[in-house]
């Protein structure tokens, strides 16, 4: 077998392969002769035919092209170990040539692109070297015991018209221009009258309403308003009132925080284990902080030249993603609104794909496989099947492995 090898863009590369005939002969033999052995013809039981009459009833276009398929697959994957490719798209096949009983086909292959990565580890040494700062401050102490507070509120029908303070439920769904907003239909939402994060003037228009109320109101958008399709427009909305509740919020007392855990016998128990949870939850969100920052310092350094497909199947998820969480705009088709979003996404999806090969990269530098145990181990801890989610998961695996890697160039603190 002979091979020709050319460089393409963006990551191709094109292959001419040469079969000779002997070579040839190898796929296609076996196959005609089980095609001879399965014709039927009258008087004969099958497979007994003369070679001659049988060779007449056989499909031989259906012969060369099983042949044909055995032998681009074989030779392609000669070729493929031979020189340690990953595919990462459906090869392009162009049979050239089928004389004299031998093939010559070209082959346009979409490698997994080269990844020169910077000196990660100097770069994450110099970021996990950083202290992780996780002092509680007094501000955020009052308002976790208030939210405690709160969460253990009595909750008791008003019977009465609601007013600030108290906690509603309510069926709610809102419309713009006639349409339902998408992600906007609530089924029994609970909130407290005055924080319910909805938009501006929502909670004052549930004022006064009571049991049984139905809702029919329109709001205007702000203008900086998160959803920018939604920026400046009247948004209305339907539902109505299920209950009204009054909140009795129990007083901050040994006893309550003894009723909270077994361990806790003062508040200031309470407020040492409060401390120290919020210490790690903080310490945690630093470390994710340093993370990111490691990774887009990498990336930043790293040279790899983005293969379309890899670009374009991420853009597919992330504009689908983002169709599901806006309106859908009156004065665009969906070929124009996907253009538009492709468009604004491309850069991002840029970033999460190099993201992806810098994360892989590092783990088959350094040989952070994960192992069965640790797939499964983790399938559980979701309560996920490994067998339908394994990719995921062992995806997820992988990247942890990773980022516990380059944690781990930093020096260790002294204890």
């Amino acid at each position: 077998m002979k091979n020709k090898i050319k460089k393409l863009e963006n990551s191709k590369i094109e292959v001419e392969i040469t079969l000779d005939k002997a070579e040839f002969q190898q796929y296609y033999q076996p196959i005609y002769e089980d095609a001879l052995a399965g014709v039927e013809l009258k008087g004969y039981r099958k497979g007994t035919a003369p070679k001659e009459m049988a060779d007449q009833a056989i499909n031989k276009t259906k012969v060369f092209e099983a042949a044909l398929e055995d032998a681009i697959r074989h030779s392609l994957d000669e070729v493929k170990i031979e020189n340690d490719w990953t595919f990462i798209d459906q090869p392009q096949i162009e049979v050239t040539e089928s004389v004299s009983g031998g093939l010559t086909y070209k082959a346009t292959l979409t490698l997994f692109p080269e990844v020169k990565l910077p000196d990660y580890k100097a770069i994450a040494k110099e970021i996990f070297s950083q202290e992780r700062k996780t002092d509680v401050s007094e501000e955020e102490m009052t308002k976790t015991t208030q939210w405690i507070l709160e969460s253990r509120a009595k909750e008791t029908s008003a019977n009465r018209p609601a007013k600030m303070g108290d906690l509603l439920e309510i069926d709610l769904e809102a419309f713009t221009g006639g349409k339902s907003i998408p992600n906007t239909a609530f089924q029994k939402e609970r909130f407290i009258l005055g924080d319910s994060k909805f938009i501006t003037g929502f909670d004052e228009a549930l004022v006064g309403k009571s049991d049984g109320d139905d809702l029919d109101f329109t709001l205007t958008a702000p203008k900086d308003y998160w959803q920018k399709e939604l920026q400046g427009k009247d948004l209305q909305f339907k539902g109505k009132v299920i209950g009204v509740y009054e909140r009795d919020i129990p007083k901050l007392t040994d006893e309550f925080a003894a009723s909270l855990a077994p361990t806790f016998k003062t508040v200031a128990d309470l407020h040492k284990s409060m401390r120290e949870g919020l210490g790690m939850e903080k310490d945690q969100k630093e470390l994710e902080r340093q993370r990111l920052e490691v990774l887009a310092k990498i990336n930043d350094k790293t040279k790899v030249e983005i293969p379309d497909i890899l670009l374009e199947r991420t853009l597919d998820g992330m504009v689908e993603q983002m169709k599901q969480s806006m309106p859908a705009p009156d004065d665009k088709t969906g070929e124009t609104l996907d253009k538009e979003l492709r468009e604004k996404l491309r850069d991002k999806a840029a970033k999460n794909v190099t993201s992806h090969l810098v994360l892989y990269k590092i783990a088959q530098t350094e040989k952070l496989e994960p192992t069965q145990e640790e797939v499964a181990a983790q399938a559980q801890k979701h309560g996920v099947d490994p067998e339908t989610h394994g990719g995921y998961i062992y995806d997820t695996v992988q990247t942890q492995k990773v980022f516990e890697f380059l944690q781990s160039q930093a020096p260790k603190k002294e204890s």
